[in-house]
């Protein structure tokens, strides 16, 4: 913990300032409505967890020594139930380089592992699941700021991302075709159904719909509800309604991870101008500047 009251009283008023800069640039923007001081008042306390600037001081380790600016805040959302495992990742005390590291390491993961998505049915994934990790351990050994723990999280969270959307593939196509079928040649939606079924439209969701239309579930006539729920009555443009009926479809199976979280976070990081220098030192939009240093606390954590 820091035990000099003027290096924490310098640490809480650089911090201040931080917040009072950002309020101004959201009072004075011309696209906004900002709160009046009466509801919001515009002093620190109140304005430390203020959901209209999207970060906060990070109260739990704020006061530890040796952390950078950067591992002191937490982006901050009225949604923070949207991620996966929020509770861990604001105690992930990552530098800006890692975070820098781990969403490139994320995006490479998207795109040279890209083929798991072909084989996230649990019976089959399993037997490739071994392959998959030692292709991301093998990626993850590019980015020198990357730790093990961050690694393994970013491969098994890429996981569970993709699998929802794997699982759901082609939901969209169906549904639009089930639309045309209803809205166009006036059938009910099981005739509907049974006709892609004939004609073998969608050969990987032949069990799935002749289940649906055996009466053995319910799954497509209840999301196929959903999403006319969403169709404006007045849309009858195809490539319109796919565009209702995806976004129906991405709502239901959205999640985010810790790589949304840093993501944002390095957005934050820039605006606040804390990105490291060659020297190894954290800019920041004051003279002061804080030495980039991770310490033992400041290492990612190991999950």
């Amino acid at each position: 913990m820091i035990n000099n009251l003027r290096e924490l009283e310098e640490l809480h008023q650089r911090f201040h300032q931080l917040r009072m800069e950002e309020y101004s640039k959201f009072k004075n923007s011309a696209d906004t409505n900002a709160p009046t001081a009466g509801i919001y008042p515009l002093d620190f306390h109140h304005w430390c967890h203020s959901p209209f600037i999207g970060w906060a001081m990070n109260d739990e380790i704020f006061n530890v020594a040796g952390l950078s600016d950067y591992q002191r805040i937490i982006p901050i959302t009225s949604h923070n139930s949207d991620y996966k495992n929020w509770d861990q990742y604001r105690l992930i005390l990552s530098d800006y380089e890692t975070d820098e590291d781990y969403a490139k390491y994320c995006d490479e993961l998207s795109k040279k592992i890209k083929w798991i998505e072909e084989y996230l049915d649990d019976m089959e994934f399993s037997k490739l699941k071994d392959r998959g990790f030692k292709q991301a351990m093998k990626i993850a050994a590019e980015f020198s700021h990357l730790p093990y723990s961050l690694a393994v999280r970013g491969y098994e969270e890429h996981v569970l991302y993709v699998r929802p959307y794997a699982n759901w593939k082609d939901l969209d196509n169906i549904y639009i075709q089930i639309w045309k079928q209803v809205t166009k040649q006036k059938m009910s939606f099981t005739q509907a159904l049974e006709e892609i079924h004939t004609t073998n439209m969608f050969p990987s969701r032949s069990l799935l719909i002749n289940l649906q239309i055996q009466g053995a579930t319910c799954f497509l006539s209840e999301q196929f509800a959903m999403c006319m729920e969403h169709i404006p009555k007045n849309v009858e443009v195809d490539d319109e309604v796919l565009q209702h009926i995806s976004y129906v479809i991405h709502k239901l199976v959205k999640v985010k991870t810790y790589v949304h979280n840093v993501r944002k976070k390095l957005k934050i990081g820039q605006r606040l101008q804390m990105t490291p220098n060659r020297k190894g030192t954290l800019h920041g939009p004051i003279e002061d500047q804080v030495q980039f240093s991770m310490g033992v606390l400041g290492r990612p954590a190991v999950l």
